[in-house]
C-alpha cells in the first residue's frame, strides 16, 4: 500500500495537485475495487499498474482548467468506470456529480464505489448521452460537463452542450488527432450554442501520445432538436 501511496502522491505533485491523506486512501481503495471488479465485468482495458498515470493522474489533469469549483453540478459522459468524474469527485468533495453511463454492469459499479468510497452527492444515471440531453433535471443544468475520448468532438458537444447552462463549461479530453476535427467542431459548437475558447496540454503520460483538453464555453440556449435521438449524432456529426 505505502508503494501505492508514494506513487499516487508524487505523480499528482508532478502536476501540481497536494492530495491528503484521506485523498490518497480514496485512490488506493479506488484502485483496489476496480482491479477486482475488473475480473468480471471488463471495466477497463487498462492494467492495474497502470491506473495511476492512466486513468487518475490523467482525469486529475481537468482541475488545471480552472473551470472545476466546489459547489458546482458536474457531469461525466460515458464515464465507463468513473473517469474522470471520480477522481475530480475525490479532489472536490463538495461538487455535485452526476455520472452518466448507459452501460448497466458499469453503472452498477459506480453506485457501490460512491457508497465504498463514502462520496457524498454523486449520481448514476443509466442512461445514453442523447438521452440524458432530454432530461429536465439534467438539461441546461450543469456548471461543467466533462468526457474522456468517447467520441469525435463534433459528436461530444452536441452530447455535452444540451447540458450545460449558459456560462457554463464543457472540458473534452481529446488524443492526437485533435487538429483532424477542428473546422467542424467549431461549426457544430455554435449550432449548439456553444464556443470552443481554447485547448491546454497539461500532461503527457509517459510513452502515451498528447493529450489535449479542449475547453467550450456555453453562450447560449441549445435549440431544441438537439440532442438528436440515440445513434444520430454519431452517424450524422454536425459541422460536417
Amino acid at each position: 500500500m505505502t508503494d501505492f501511496l508514494d506513487r499516487m502522491n508524487q505523480a499528482a505533485a508532478a502536476i501540481g495537485l497536494a492530495l491528503d491523506p484521506h485523498q490518497l486512501e480514496a485512490f488506493n481503495k479506488y484502485q483496489k475495487k476496480l482491479a477486482a471488479a475488473n475480473k468480471t465485468a471488463n471495466l477497463t482495458a487498462l492494467p492495474e499498474d497502470k491506473y495511476i498515470e492512466g486513468h487518475f493522474i490523467d482525469s486529475l489533469t481537468l482541475c488545471l482548467t480552472g473551470k472545476l469549483k466546489e459547489g458546482q453540478k458536474v457531469a461525466d459522459i460515458g464515464t465507463g468506470a468513473g473517469f474522470p468524474g471520480v477522481p475530480v469527485k475525490i479532489v472536490r468533495p463538495r461538487i455535485e456529480l452526476h455520472l452518466i453511463e448507459a452501460n448497466k454492469k458499469k453503472a452498477d459499479f459506480l453506485e457501490r464505489l460512491a457508497v465504498e468510497l463514502g462520496l457524498k452527492g454523486v449520481f448514476v444515471h443509466r442512461l445514453r448521452a442523447e438521452e440524458a440531453g432530454r432530461q429536465p433535471q439534467l438539461r441546461g443544468q450543469m456548471d461543467v460537463v466533462m468526457a474522456r475520448a468517447v467520441a469525435s468532438l463534433p459528436v461530444l458537444l452536441e452530447y455535452a452542450l444540451p447540458l450545460c447552462r449558459v456560462g457554463g463549461w464543457f472540458l473534452a479530453m481529446k488524443g492526437p488527432k485533435l487538429s483532424e476535427e477542428t473546422e467542424a467542431s467549431v461549426r457544430a459548437a455554435l449550432k449548439l450554442g456553444g464556443r470552443i475558447d481554447s485547448t491546454i496540454a497539461p500532461f503527457e503520460p509517459t510513452g502515451e501520445a498528447k493529450k489535449v483538453i479542449v475547453l467550450v464555453q456555453k453562450v447560449e440556449e441549445t435549440g431544441g432538436r438537439y440532442p438528436r435521438r440515440a445513434g444520430v449524432p454519431v452517424k450524422r456529426p454536425l459541422g460536417g
